[in-house]
């Protein structure tokens, strides 16, 4: 009887580690401006209702201190590596945002974020914000869940899933987030580039003109009502960034 209560102990906080580890990483559950306590309960609540709604396997027995240990350690590596995925492809707004802010001439305004209390560009918090927004509102946050109990049945408690393939699949995440964050700002860039040659050609043209004075503003004007005209556009492709989670997560998934 000590033995089945000891396990089913160990097998608590496993999950507990593992779920913990992953909401640290995902942007809503690990926002720094929620209270750590509230983070605390959550994990525990989620535990007992993962424990109690299947049976989980673990690989070796664990019936000393060292072993408990070690596979604590490997369940918080296990539970980062699904909270990478989302904190990864998310950084792509960053990307994005860092991107026109520079080209509109932001890129010394910074503001400081509501959920990683660190400065970050105008735009990129713009886009975060509805980001989280289309992250509620389309029920990711529940599919981040379930993608994490599908971990529990796939992965076995205390066993390290993470293998080369992991590694070559996040270096390929890394490179489609770049791309992403490109292909996003791309449309802003090209306009303010257009501005920026008209500007040449008034300066060319007006030599008299103080192309430094006329200049910013004049961007900053044509980068705002761009953005406005385009945000629908941003949205929808928030909207297809949120999706492409699940797909990199099913992708990590397949090769555990």
């Amino acid at each position: 009887m000590d033995i089945i209560v000891n396990q089913a102990l160990i097998v608590l906080i496993l999950i507990f580690v593992r779920f913990s580890a992953t909401v640290l990483l995902i942007p809503l559950f690990g926002a720094r401006n929620l209270p750590v306590r509230l983070k605390i309960l959550f994990s525990l609540m989620m535990t007992f209702v993962f424990f109690s709604t299947g049976v989980y396997r673990m690989t070796l027995p664990i019936d000393r201190f060292d072993g408990l240990a070690m596979a604590v350690a490997f369940e918080i590596v296990n539970g980062m590596t699904l909270g990478f995925v989302v904190m990864l492809i998310m950084n792509a707004l960053y990307i994005a945002g860092f991107l026109i802010d520079m080209s509109m001439g932001f890129s010394m305004a910074n503001v400081v974020s509501p959920t990683s209390e660190a400065q970050v560009p105008v735009t990129a918090n713009l886009f975060y914000i509805i980001a989280m927004i289309l992250f509620v509102v389309s029920n990711a946050h529940h599919a981040v869940i379930s993608a994490f109990s599908r971990t529990l049945q796939v992965m076995p408690l205390g066993d390290l899933a993470l293998n080369p393939l992991h590694v070559e699949s996040f270096f390929e995440l890394v490179k489609e987030t770049f791309i992403i964050g490109l292909q996003m700002a791309l449309p802003m860039i090209t306009i303010i580039l257009i501005a920026n040659i008209i500007l040449g050609l008034l300066s060319k043209a007006m030599p008299g003109m103080n192309v430094f004075i006329v200049g910013m503003p004049f961007k900053i004007l044509i980068g705002i009502v761009v953005l406005l005209m385009i945000m629908p556009l941003m949205v929808a492709a928030i909207s297809g960034l949120i999706a492409r989670i699940f797909d990199y997560i099913a992708r990590i998934l397949q090769l555990m």
